[in-house]
């Protein structure tokens, strides 16, 4: 994993991590919905960065990295009508945070994201 990439994946995880404590906190709806809305277009930006660059290459294969981009890209793309929106928003931050403390950890093992 390039540095870079490291530093995106840095970033989108301080921005869970602060979108899960606001969830609880209707008050504080416009940071909520401005970091969610940071998250959606970082995870867009990288998600077609890297089809953009496998296209090119003509790779097929994903790395580590371009999955996790894959599944946040997923997850805060894909309209949901849930019957609980806050709820599903938990899950969706709880699923982003885990992919992106594993592709951490498994880029490098003794680091402490």
């Amino acid at each position: 994993m390039e540095e870079s990439e490291r530093k995106v994946l840095e970033k989108l995880l301080e921005k869970t991590r602060a979108a899960q404590r606001l969830i609880a906190k209707p008050v504080e709806t416009v940071p909520f919905t401005s970091l969610i809305a940071d998250i959606k277009s970082t995870a867009r930006k990288e998600y077609t960065r890297l089809e953009a660059l496998q296209r090119g290459k003509g790779e097929t294969v994903a790395t580590l990295y371009h999955q996790c981009m894959i599944g946040i890209h997923i997850d805060f793309t894909v309209d949901n009508d849930a019957p609980y929106p806050m709820l599903d928003m938990q899950t969706r931050l709880h699923r982003a945070h885990d992919d992106i403390t594993r592709t951490l950890r498994e880029d490098d093992p003794n680091s402490k994201p």
